[in-house]
């Protein structure tokens, strides 16, 4: 069976045809990183008119099997630099120019990113690009371990770790394919659970304490700082019990 294109489907939307750009660039236009994250920004835009994305640093790190949010920047930054990715500004929706966005990510703003199909260069000059002004800035080198591309799934960075660290989980809940969850987001974006803690399992807590009462409460909670509370009680509740001393062997 022959593999059906995305722009050969009935009216694709911007990300699908974004998505299509991506597959169909070759190592020299993206390398793996880029286009995983690439890739992750399309399927984040979800909602009209599907042409743009917000995802938390955390969740592209998930999503791109990234172990640090430095690299998450430097890959993102490298996607503006080639022009697939055009910040916004988050009030006005605005282009904004590279040193603008990066301002607003020093003082932990999450940005909008337009999705944006590189035009290809012509002849003695490089076509115009659907870029906000990007004078002096160079695409970095991003020094991660990639998989090769291949038509198919999605492609994975090498995880194979020589320093002795634990490679990522293989939880289906953490595949780079599932639906981005709002409440993630939401818990992410909040600041409640830190960086070396999993949101989901703090989740998972939450609704089994209070029972699951769907996303209003989770924006109402996160509103009023209440998501702060909840997640010290969390947190103290698995300090108590990583404390707990190992039941002592019966000796008859």
């Amino acid at each position: 069976m022959r593999l059906q294109r995305v722009s050969e489907r009935k009216d694709p939307n911007p990300a699908q045809l974004y998505e299509d750009a991506v597959w169909e660039a070759g190592p020299d236009e993206l390398t793996s990183a880029e286009a995983m994250m690439a890739l992750c920004y399309a399927n984040h835009a979800h909602t009209a008119p599907h042409d743009r994305a917000w995802v938390v640093d955390r969740r592209i790190m998930r999503y791109c099997k990234i172990r640090s949010a430095g690299t998450v920047g430097r890959v993102r930054d490298s996607l503006v630099a080639k022009g697939w990715l055009v910040p916004l500004h988050p009030d006005t929706g605005a282009p904004l120019a590279f040193a603008d966005a990066k301002d607003l990510q020093r003082r932990r703003v999450t940005l909008t990113y337009r999705l944006a199909r590189p035009a290809a260069p012509t002849v003695g000059a490089e076509a115009d690009r659907e870029t906000a002004p990007m004078s002096g800035v160079v695409a970095p080198t991003i020094e991660v371990a990639t998989a090769p591309m291949v038509v198919g799934p999605a492609p994975t960075i090498d995880t194979n770790c020589s320093d002795g660290r634990s490679r990522p989980s293989k939880d289906p809940l953490r595949d780079p394919l599932s639906p981005p969850d709002p409440v993630v987001d939401l818990v992410c974006a909040s600041g409640a659970v830190r960086p070396d803690e999993d949101e989901r399992e703090f989740i998972a807590w939450m609704k089994e304490k209070h029972r699951d009462k769907g996303m209003g409460w989770w924006r109402h909670i996160v509103g009023n700082g209440d998501v702060h509370t909840h997640a010290d009680t969390w947190r103290a509740g698995r300090t108590a019990a990583q404390a707990e001393p190992a039941p002592r062997p019966c000796v008859a």
